[in-house]
């Protein structure tokens, strides 16, 4: 298998998959019961090598991609999956949430001062590069105001 980035290599929703990128299987299945994220390792003319820590490493053409639902996802510097509604810090201290996601852009609304600009949508490449990292989540029923002000 050899190096390409500028391949025709999709996952099963149709967008480009390179190596680096992070993936996980939607299907129900073995691989789908468990939350493990793999990593396209390799890609060729007709088939792609991906690495999932715990099952090991898998070749699939385009039909088996399908078959198992495997689908691109953005992740932080660490190799976590990245949600709506977590806590990240990036680079230089800057804080934010996540506020939207597919399988290619985050969106970040900064919660700490920044003088650009307090969105930011970044790639996985731009997320690597800010040294994004999941510090946090936030759930829908624990913020409620109260006089002095909202907790």
């Amino acid at each position: 298998m050899g190096s390409s980035n500028s391949s025709g290599a999709r996952d099963a929703y149709g967008n480009h998959l390179q190596e680096g990128d992070y993936v996980e299987c939607t299907t129900d299945g073995v691989a789908s019961s468990f939350t493990e994220l793999g990593k396209v390792t390799a890609i060729s003319s007709d088939h792609i090598k991906f690495e999932f820590p715990i099952f090991g490493t898998y070749v699939y053409n385009q039909d088996e991609i399908r078959q198992w639902g495997i689908r691109r996802v953005i992740t932080d510097y660490g190799g976590s999956k990245l949600q709506v509604n977590q806590c990240v810090e990036l680079w230089g201290g800057y804080e934010g949430i996540i506020s939207a996601i597919n399988e290619t852009l985050v969106t970040v609304r900064l919660t700490s001062r920044d003088w650009n600009q307090t969105v930011r949508t970044l790639t996985q490449h731009d997320v690597k590069a800010a040294r994004l990292q999941i510090c946090g989540a936030l759930r829908g029923t624990s913020r409620k105001c109260t006089p002095d002000g909202c907790l």
